[in-house]
């Protein structure tokens, strides 16, 4: 038995009522949040006396963040960007309030305490301190698609869709939208070039049918250091490695490789080596020369592999190689299945009536998410359009070149991340190098988060992440 933080009350006909939570404690997206966390790094701000955090709820299933503040001086409050500026420093971005309301003092009960329910709906002016209105008939009418699809209004062009809430099912409605109404398709890396409405709308006016000319996206292109590259797995969305970029902090630059961001008319003729190679070709036009930082997530690593050898060929120095629960190709991963079937029946007899229906559960989910269900949920409400469609199908031929991929032996070293949680299920086969040892003549560095295997570019395991990026680098890994 544990306390689970939430409240309850006994009913007279013997049922439990859920009546909230004792800690303050949300989920909102599936990341769980401390609002007093939230409310100590606001009282920290300057200007601020004192703050309550809620999560509102704008619509059904999306909740989001509203900061309430009572400021030292009412007649000169901080500004909300500087606000969002010191928080950035100390909080994931999915803990950042999307509105901000500067309030005289908090209402309260009549035993003197917080009244959470009598605080006010935050304004349109609480969420930005300057409103810019759309000048022309193509930003009303992106405005107009914004202010549908986040559910608040009046949105101005200069506001970041991030800010105001956004997250990633909302961008890919936000982009089917955009599709439905301009007759353009745009990336999913598009509300990342361009997370406000001027910024779309004039990508959009540049934007054309053919492909784009790169498979790189600049997540954060400014830094003092030596570029990061980055290609994430199979069906992962682009928008997770914002988290990622704040983590890794200001003097990092960031680069996603996305190998599904070519023209999937060309892509079918493609075999992973052509594949590898124009990446590398797009790579080396952001960095001509060497020492090199490549890091790969699920098949992702099996890109930056090759492009390490590649590299290694061309007489360049690979400083860093990470490699996030990538399988050595060829490695089988799992007993054959009537092993498998075997161990599974074995494991389930001594689970008990409510477990066996727990793993049989678990069983089926996973069956269904490994046979490629998860990147059409990520897709969401893009499936259907041209940009989702042209997604998909570039998405299988991409895993298809992957899988038929045949290394080499790579002359350098690496390191190899694994998630802990759900990695050694019945039937896997357990190597603690995932197949690589043979395949690499240097040092496999390994390195472990707690987490399952999806969740490994999450923003709330991007300080985890960022961490290990940091540590391998300056150790040399």
């Amino acid at each position: 038995m544990y306390r689970t933080g939430d409240l309850a009350r006994w009913r007279a006909e013997g049922t439990l009522e859920f009546m909230g939570r004792v800690d303050h404690q949300v989920k909102l997206r599936g990341f769980r949040i401390e609002l007093d966390e939230i409310q100590c790094a606001l009282n920290e701000c300057p200007g601020v006396r004192e703050s309550v955090v809620l999560a509102r709820s704008y619509a059904a299933n999306d909740e989001r963040l509203v900061a309430y503040l009572v400021t030292a001086d009412p007649a000169a409050p901080p500004a909300i960007a500087d606000l969002r500026i010191q928080l950035e420093k100390k909080l994931p971005r999915y803990m950042i309030p999307t509105a901000f309301a500067f309030i005289d003092s908090f209402p309260l009960t009549a035993n003197g305490k917080l009244d959470r329910t009598a605080l006010p709906e935050p304004q349109a002016a609480d969420r930005e301190a300057a409103y810019a209105a759309p000048r022309d008939d193509a930003e009303r009418r992106m405005v107009a698609i914004w202010e549908e699809v986040l559910s608040m209004s009046p949105i101005g062009i200069d506001d970041d869709f991030f800010d105001l809430g956004g997250h990633s099912l909302m961008a890919l409605k936000l982009l089917a939208s955009v599709e439905r109404q301009f007759h353009q398709p745009l990336r999913l890396a598009s509300i990342i070039e361009a997370p406000t409405v001027r910024q779309l709308t004039q990508l959009l006016a540049r934007a054309t049918s053919a492909p784009p000319e790169t498979c790189v996206v600049p997540i954060q292109a400014e830094g003092d250091e030596l570029p990061l590259f980055f290609v994430s797995g199979y069906g992962s969305s682009l928008l997770v490695f914002n988290a990622l970029s704040k983590a890794l902090g200001a003097s990092q630059p960031l680069f996603v490789l996305d190998p599904m961001a070519f023209d999937p008319v060309a892509l079918e003729h493609w075999s992973f080596s052509d594949m590898a190679q124009r990446m590398l070709d797009d790579l080396r036009r952001v960095q001509p020369a060497g020492p090199y930082r490549l890091a790969g997530h699920s098949m992702g690593g099996v890109f930056v592999y090759e492009l390490a050898q590649r590299l290694h060929a061309a007489g360049e120095r690979v400083e860093q190689l990470v490699l996030l629960d990538t399988v050595g190709p060829g490695f089988p991963g799992r007993h054959p299945w009537p092993v498998r079937l075997k161990l599974y029946v074995k494991r389930a007899a001594t689970l008990g009536p409510s477990g066996m229906v727990r793993y049989v559960r678990w069983f089926l989910t996973t069956i269904f998410k490994r046979s490629g269900h998860d990147l059409l949920e990520n897709l969401g409400t893009l499936a259907e359009t041209r940009i989702g469609k042209a997604q998909k199908r570039s998405a299988a031929i991409v895993y298809d070149a992957s899988e038929a991929y045949e290394p080499t032996l790579y002359p350098g070293s690496l390191t190899l991340v694994r998630s802990t949680q759900d990695k050694l299920k019945i039937g896997e086969i357990d190597d603690p190098y995932m197949g690589w040892r043979p395949l690499v003549r240097g040092e496999i560095h390994r390195e472990s988060m707690d987490c399952i295997h999806k969740e490994m570019l999450d923003a709330d395991h991007a300080d985890v992440l960022a961490a290990l990026l940091i540590k391998t680098r300056l150790q040399g890994l």
